[in-house]
């Protein structure tokens, strides 16, 4: 490389900001893709888009130094956590008190309507269902001291489950990961949940309610053992995470 040519490019990396030089190759990854959808002139899928965005996420939540360190999203001066969240399209950035990188529903539901397949729109018209206005999952409620609790009772996780399940048997060969770990999740939720917003007889409601609309499921004889427990009064988890 020519001299001259070697200190101009030193010198516009010397110019760059820190936090230009340090972001995650996660991030350019990222808006390569929507870029390309964006310009797309055919239905594309948005699954990649979405891989890139949890790898976007789990970068910047990483901590560099280790257990009881900042994680990266923390360790940005404000200005340059600003750009980066302007940058960043389609991904909210949250640090303070609460500490999450999350895609934003509305956005990838939109996009899916310009620029996505069948099978993309009816994804994030779920998703979007999914995700409360606060980013929290709908079905369950933010509290101070815990992560929150699960409104047992209301059908909610029935109806979720419904829907997720009947788009896994729709589009089996789409975002497959994602789907099924909904659908473990929710069975968990209501097989083994430990934290209700509610009384006992909320959890009773809600389990009945899930063992009669799907009576095949795996999860129906853990839900069926934690109901009878409920039931009876001898239930071996906690009801309330407090």
């Amino acid at each position: 490389m020519p001299r001259l040519t070697g200190l101009l490019l030193l010198s516009s990396l010397l110019a760059l900001p820190a936090w230009a030089i340090e972001t995650p190759a996660a991030v350019q990854d990222y808006l390569g893709e929507l870029e390309r959808v964006e310009t797309a002139t055919a239905p594309q899928s948005l699954e990649p888009l979405l891989a890139k965005a949890e790898a976007v996420q789990e970068a910047l939540m990483q901590i560099p130094g280790g257990l009881g360190s900042d994680a990266l999203i923390e360790t940005y001066p404000e200005a340059e956590y600003g750009a980066l969240q302007q940058r960043l399209r389609g991904l909210h950035l949250q640090r303070g008190m609460e500490i999450f990188v999350q895609p934003l529903p509305e956005f990838f539901f939109a996009l899916a309507q310009r620029h996505g397949r069948e099978a993309d729109v009816e994804f994030f018209r779920l998703y979007r269902a999914y995700w409360g206005p606060r980013l929290f999952p709908i079905y369950m409620r933010p509290r101070a001291l815990v992560i929150g609790c699960v409104q047992y009772g209301e059908g909610l996780l029935i109806e979720l489950y419904e829907d997720w399940s009947r788009y896994a048997r729709r589009h089996p060969q789409d975002y497959q990961a994602l789907v099924s770990q909904m659908l473990r999740d929710f069975e968990e939720v209501v097989s083994l949940g430990t934290c209700a917003c509610g009384d006992r007889a909320s959890v009773i409601r809600e389990l009945r309610g899930f063992i009669r609309r799907f009576p095949g499921n795996p999860a129906v004889p853990a839900a069926s053992k934690r109901w009878r427990e409920l039931k009876a009064g001898s239930e071996q988890l906690p009801l309330s995470c407090g």
